[in-house]
């Protein structure tokens, strides 16, 4: 695509910007002596013009991921390759600007120098001392830089000459709108499993036997790390804990603004230049003649810039007195204030709450018993560690200590008491059974230790230990078959009759239902198969889980293609099929050079 002349001077001010950066780069990692990485025709590729290119663009990746790329990073992602392609792009369609006789003139290339902000000194002109400097530090001559930039200037003259008469039929882009903004009609009612008038199926063990074969995989097990563990959580000792009754009144104390808080008022402020002011508002108010909400619209306010949310009687100084004089819901003032007289209205009171130390003591005690239980486990931990370390087993730091032994069948779904913690599934996802077995910390202030017992592949449950479940899901199965009959049935009925009442279902109308649309809020798979009918009445049903949908196509809208939404998305797509264009033309163009 043809490059925007603001294109052009950003993207040398971004040069100019990381060129202190660039310094031996080129011949530090690319190679002594050597000035050439390859030409194309007669125009050379210089190593350093391919070095710059390389480190802008693992800039951009840094600036992408936030990780440093490494140059063998960028070679293995093949990023090397990629920059070396635009690199004899570039430098082919130069060898065609040179052979054709396509130049910039210079003219172009002052205007071009003078616009690169990085260039400019502090009164906005061009500063001749910042622009040799910038060029010295990445070891370019002006002769060099300016011949990258007349280049620039010739390969933008050349792209415009080949892509400027792109233009898209916008047929094939009305077309596209037409399609995607079509909105349709439906009738539809849901039949669920209550309500099947049919009897439940009988099963055989021989059906029963077969659906669990056909349906394996349902009722296998995946691979289970089996584990042996000992853990100690503060909620195993809580009740040893033992806490005397001053512990629990300097906890109180410090929290005694938790327990005892103060009357509070949801309040707004309207604030007047003068007291006359404020009072001939409250005589409005008073008279009936306006309202709060009126008085704020005539001082071009809104109810959100007035609002003090929930305030004490302290915060509000001295119209405190005025606010909570009384229990009543109304408009107060004139009261002083800081920034002069106001109105203040209360809209709801917020009693103060005042816990006593007796009914907050057993609130207390559960929390401080958990606290120093917690802290008697970190006392204990490097106890463990040493007896870990000593040789002991799980069972004997079991025997010996307050630890729980405990087994598990580890899998990804696991989540079941000490699986339910995210320190215990990261080390079971991993732990081998040659890991020493060693102390982890648990999110509540607990620790534990595994040990790998082995690993049992994936494999299916026996039949017997299954068998309950297999009936059941082949139940639901032959259920939901019925229940599809049933449908069916109550579709040729509708049809019959030409009502869709005709089903004797509770039915939902939807009107002007887009493709991305999502029938009665949830069922999005089902737009699909309503934009499928083509007739209207047409009727069809669809099975939702456990559930089926019978629906009948009401009407069918085409969009307004006159309308300003459908406008915009016309010119979006016959921008994007443009842009396609120009860029499938310019490889072509390079592609045949």
């Amino acid at each position: 695509m043809a490059k925007s002349t603001g294109s052009r001077i950003f993207v040398w001010a971004m040069l100019a910007m990381v060129i202190v950066g660039l310094i031996g780069f080129g011949s530090t990692n690319l190679g002594g002596s050597i000035r050439s990485i390859g030409t194309v025709g007669d125009k050379e590729i210089p190593v350093n013009t391919y070095a710059r290119a390389m480190q802008q663009e693992l800039a951009a990746l840094q600036a992408q991921t936030g990780q440093q790329i490494t140059f063998a990073q960028a070679q293995q992602f093949g990023i090397d390759q990629q920059v070396l392609a635009r690199m004899v792009s570039s430098t082919l369609l130069e060898a065609e600007m040179s052979r054709v006789g396509i130049s910039a003139g210079d003219t172009n290339l002052k205007e071009q120098l003078l616009q690169i902000s990085s260039f400019q000194g502090i009164d906005g002109k061009f500063d001749r001392q910042a622009y040799t400097f910038a060029l010295e530090n990445a070891g370019l001559n002006e002769r060099e830089f300016e011949q990258q930039l007349r280049d620039e200037l010739a390969r933008d003259m050349l792209q415009a000459a080949i892509l400027g008469g792109t233009a898209s039929n916008t047929s094939y882009a009305d077309a596209i709108v037409a399609f995607i903004a079509e909105t349709r009609d439906i009738t539809w009612a849901e039949l669920t499993l209550a309500d099947l008038t049919s009897e439940a199926p009988l099963l055989t063990d021989d059906e029963v036997r077969s659906f669990y074969e056909d349906n394996i995989a349902a009722y296998s097990l995946p691979e289970t790390r089996q584990i042996t563990y000992a853990w100690l959580t503060p909620e195993m000792i809580i009740d040893t804990v033992e806490l005397d009754e001053q512990s629990l009144r300097d906890a109180y104390d410090r929290r005694t603004d938790e327990f005892n808080t103060p009357e509070r008022r949801l309040v707004e402020r309207l604030i007047y230049p003068d007291d006359a002011g404020a009072q001939a508002a409250l005589a409005r108010i008073a008279d009936g003649s306006a309202s709060f909400e009126d008085l704020v619209a005539e001082r071009g306010l809104e109810l959100i810039d007035v609002d003090l949310g929930d305030v004490t009687k302290s915060e509000l100084g001295a119209a405190g007195d005025a606010v909570f004089d009384g229990n009543n819901l109304t408009v107060v003032g004139p009261a002083e204030t800081s920034l002069g007289p106001a109105l203040f209205r209360v809209n709801a009171i917020l009693a103060a709450q005042s816990v006593s130390f007796e009914d907050a003591q057993p609130m207390l005690r559960e929390e401080l018993a958990y606290d120093r239980s917690s802290r008697v486990i970190d006392a204990q931990v490097t106890d463990l560690e040493d007896m870990l370390a000593a040789g002991a087993t799980l069972e004997e730091m079991a025997q010996d200590t307050e630890m729980q032994l405990g087994k598990i069948g580890y899998h990804a779904s696991a989540s079941d008491e000490i699986a339910g913690y995210a320190a215990f599934r990261e080390l079971a996802q991993s732990v081998t059974a040659d890991d020493f077995p060693e102390i982890g910390n648990l999110a509540d202030g607990g620790v534990f230790a595994m040990r790998l017992d082995r690993i049992d592949p994936p494999r299916p449950e026996d039949f017997e230990a299954v068998q309950d479940r297999v009936s059941e899901g082949l139940t639901n199965a032959k259920r939901l078959e019925q229940l599809v009959e049933q449908a069916e049935a109550l579709k040729a009925k509708i049809e019959a009759a030409g009502d869709f009442d005709a089903a004797g279902l509770t039915k939902t109308v939807e009107t002007g239902l887009g493709r991305n649309s999502p029938v009665g809020g949830a069922l999005t798979t089902l737009t699909t198969e309503v934009f499928n009918l083509g007739a209207i009445g047409q009727i069809a049903t669809y099975s939702a889980g456990q559930s089926v949908i019978l629906y009948q196509l009401d009407a069918i809208t085409a969009p307004d293609m006159d309308s300003d939404e459908s406008n915009a998305l016309v010119q979006a797509i016959n921008q994007q099929i443009e842009s396609s264009l120009d860029q499938e033309i310019f490889e072509s163009f390079a592609n045949a050079l």
